[in-house]
C-alpha cells in the first residue's frame, strides 16, 4: 500500500461533550470553584449504591490470545516499522474476517472492540494502538481538531462531536495517521497527541453520557467520576460531569463543574453555554445573556465553523450567505481546500463562472487528498466543458 506520510482507515466520530442549547466559550471571568465543592463533586450522591460503585473498571489497552495470536499470523515479527503498519491496516481494510463495522455507540476496551468487530473512533484507536504496540509500533492517540458537528439528542440538548484517530512514528521523522473516515479528516485540521490517561477518561466520560441518555444517571455518575479521577485536566470531562449533576438535580454542583471546566478551558464553548443556560434557569438574565454573547462572539472567529454555516446556507440554497461566510473563513485560513471548493460552487450558483473556475484552480493546487483532488478536478472540466 502506498503512502504519502500517512494511512488512512475508516473511522467516525463519538459524541465524547454535551451542550444544552446553542453558543461557545469566550474568554470570561468565571470564579473558580472552591476546593470543597470539588471534593463534593467526587463524593457519591445517595443514587449511587455500593453495587455500581464497585463495578469493575476498564483496561482500554489489554489485549487477549486471540488478539496476540492474530499479530502472529499477519504482522511478521521481523518486518520494518513501514512494513508492520501496512500489514496491520491491510488486514482490517481487506480481510473480511477481521473488518471493523463502525457503531457510533460503540465506546469499547481494545479486547472488546477486537472480538466483537465492532467501535467508533476511540474504540478502534484503541484496539488499534494495542496492538500496534504489541508489534513494536510507536503508535498514540490524537485528537483531531474536526470542523463544529452537532447532533440533537432532545429539544435542549445537543452533543458537540469530537474526534479521536491514531498517529504512528514511522522512519524518518514520518507520522502515518490511521483514520476510520478519511472523508472526515485533513491533515488541515489543528491535531495534538494525547495520553493514555486521557485516552481513558475520554472513554468514560463517552461511557457517562451514554448511560445519561439512557436514563441511568447511577452508572452516569461512576463513569464521569472516573472519568476525572483518570485526566482532571480536560474541560469536556468536568462539563460533562455538569451535566450529570444537572440532571440528578445537583444545580450547585453543576455550576461548580461548568466553573471548574472554564478554569482549565476558558474557550470551552459547551461549557460556557451550559452555565448560561444554567443561571438562565435560576432567573439571572443579564449573566446568561453576558456569557451567551461573549461565546457567540468567539465562535464566529472560528474558520471551521464559519464553514459549517457555509455548509449549512448551500443546502438550503442560499448561495450569498454562503459565500459571505466563506469569505470570512478564507480570511481566517487560507490554506484549507474545502473553503475554496464550497465558495466555488456557491459562485457557480450565482452566475459568477470566472471567479466559481479560479476558486476551483485554487482548491486543486492546495489540495492533499487524492479523493478531494479528484473531485476538484471533475468538477472543474465539467464546468470547462459547460463553456465550450
Amino acid at each position: 500500500m502506498k503512502m504519502s506520510g500517512r494511512i488512512s482507515a475508516l473511522l467516525w466520530l463519538v459524541p465524547i461533550s454535551i451542550a444544552v442549547g446553542s453558543g461557545c466559550a469566550a474568554m470570561v471571568d468565571v470564579e473558580p470553584p472552591a476546593s470543597a465543592q470539588l471534593a463534593q463533586i467526587l463524593t457519591p450522591p445517595p443514587q449511587v449504591s455500593p453495587t455500581t460503585l464497585a463495578e469493575p473498571e476498564a483496561t482500554l489497552l489489554a489485549l487477549t490470545p486471540a488478539m496476540e495470536r492474530f499479530l502472529e499470523m499477519v504482522v511478521p515479527a521481523d518486518a520494518g516499522t513501514q512494513e508492520k503498519l501496512d500489514k496491520l491496516f491491510d488486514t482490517f481494510r481487506h480481510n473480511a474476517a477481521y473488518m471493523i463495522d463502525y457503531d457510533g455507540d460503540a465506546t469499547l476496551t481494545a479486547d472488546r472492540a477486537f472480538h466483537q468487530r465492532r467501535a467508533n473512533c476511540l474504540a478502534f484507536s484503541a484496539m488499534f494502538i494495542a496492538l500496534a504496540r504489541e508489534a513494536g509500533l510507536d503508535a498514540h492517540f490524537q485528537e483531531v481538531a474536526v470542523p463544529p458537528s452537532w447532533d440533537a439528542q432532545s429539544d435542549d440538548t445537543l452533543v458537540q462531536f469530537r474526534h479521536v484517530n491514531v498517529s504512528v512514528k514511522l522512519d524518518r521523522g514520518v507520522n502515518g495517521v490511521i483514520d476510520f473516515r478519511m472523508d472526515r479528516y485533513s491533515e488541515t485540521y489543528p491535531k495534538r497527541l494525547m495520553t493514555d490517561s486521557e485516552a481513558l477518561a475520554h472513554y468514560y466520560s463517552n461511557i457517562s453520557m451514554q448511560r445519561l441518555f439512557d436514563g441511568q444517571m447511577a452508572e452516569a455518575y461512576v463513569a464521569a467520576k472516573r472519568a476525572i479521577e483518570a485526566d482532571d485536566n480536560q474541560s469536556f470531562i468536568w462539563n460533562n460531569m455538569g451535566i450529570v449533576q444537572r440532571h440528578l438535580g445537583n444545580l450547585e454542583l453543576a455550576e461548580a463543574s461548568y466553573r471548574q471546566a472554564l478554569v482549565i478551558d476558558s474557550r470551552d464553548w459547551s461549557a460556557l453555554n451550559n452555565l448560561s443556560y444554567l443561571y438562565a434557569q435560576r432567573g439571572d438574565v443579564e449573566e446568561a445573556q453576558r456569557l451567551r454573547a461573549r461565546g457567540d462572539r468567539i465562535k464566529l472567529r472560528n474558520p471551521y465553523y464559519r464553514y459549517a454555516l457555509a455548509q449549512q446556507a448551500y443546502r438550503r440554497g442560499a448561495y450569498g450567505e454562503a459565500r459571505i461566510q466563506l469569505n470570512v473563513a478564507l480570511g481566517k485560513k487560507r490554506s484549507e481546500p474545502r473553503f475554496y471548493y464550497l465558495r466555488g460552487l456557491s459562485l457557480w450558483h450565482l452566475g459568477e463562472s470566472g471567479s466559481a473556475i479560479s476558486d476551483m484552480k485554487r482548491a486543486i493546487k492546495i489540495a492533499t487528498e487524492d479523493g478531494r483532488l479528484a473531485l476538484y478536478q471533475r468538477q472543474l472540466e465539467e464546468w470547462q466543458d459547460s463553456q465550450g
